[in-house]
């Protein structure tokens, strides 16, 4: 699907993905998408009723999404609002949606989702598998949080590690205006800067180190899922949603 959301800048869909069994991650199905708050009345119309929207899998921390809202999406009652925010770190303890980190720690913060979020990962997988499909995943930016859990979900199912690399990598084709949106929002525009630009940046080695910690820890996706208590038949059937021949 060509169309996106006019206000949702790093919107798109990952469908056409290729699988590692020559499959296809099916067009329409799953999204990914920076904040979806700015959208407009038309373009959320469209995502509920002929895109057929079901669940918006929201993983922005509870204080984002009180401060900056879920915006027009809220308004359809068809569509299913999931909150299930990730953490890096213990979420006892005080901190902000923009980590203050080097490019050096990218990989370590991406991987402490896969230790302190496990009950998130687990939410997902099933709300995925089912009856929450067409759904898209969002955070703020659309390349960290989101970025992570797609890869997981991702390679639970077989998609090719190139391509979980090149969809990761499509972030730095929008984030100059998602960048520019984030600097004007509460929850983010005071942190910012205070990033050395590297962190901003969605590398092809940082998501390449994800995917070497999640296998050499987990052996793959699935297996991660499956070690946090979601079931074969679940990513079966996640599996048989997604993937088509």
């Amino acid at each position: 699907m060509s169309w996106t959301p006019k206000q949702a800048f790093n919107w798109r869909d990952l469908g056409g993905l290729p699988t590692k069994q020559g499959g296809r991650v099916r067009a329409g199905r799953i999204f990914r998408s920076d904040t979806l708050q700015e959208l407009d009345y038309s373009d959320a119309h469209w995502l509920a009723e002929e895109v057929g929207l079901r669940t918006v899998i929201d993983l922005r921390l509870e204080g984002e999404v009180v401060r900056e809202g879920r915006g027009p999406l809220e308004n359809h009652s068809e569509v299913r609002h999931v909150n299930a925010p990730l953490f890096s770190v213990d979420p006892s303890i005080p901190g902000t949606a923009v980590p203050l980190i080097t490019p050096e720690m990218l990989v370590p913060h991406y991987l402490g989702f896969l230790t302190v979020s496990r009950d998130a990962f687990a939410i997902i997988a099933e709300v995925l598998a089912t009856e929450g499909l067409p759904a898209v995943v969002h955070c703020a930016a659309g390349k960290d949080r989101t970025g992570v859990v797609v890869a997981v979900i991702l390679d639970a199912i077989n998609v090719q590690r190139e391509a979980i690399i090149a969809d990761y990598v499509r972030s730095r084709e929008t984030y100059p205006l998602v960048h520019a949106r984030l600097l004007r929002l509460e929850s983010y525009g005071k942190y910012l800067d205070k990033q050395p630009p590297g962190v901003q940046d969605s590398s092809p080695e940082t998501m390449s180190g994800f995917l070497d910690g999640l296998n050499s820890e987990y052996g793959s996706g699935d297996e991660y899922l499956q070690s946090i208590g979601v079931s074969k038949d679940t990513l079966e059937g996640l599996r048989s949603s997604l993937i088509t021949d």
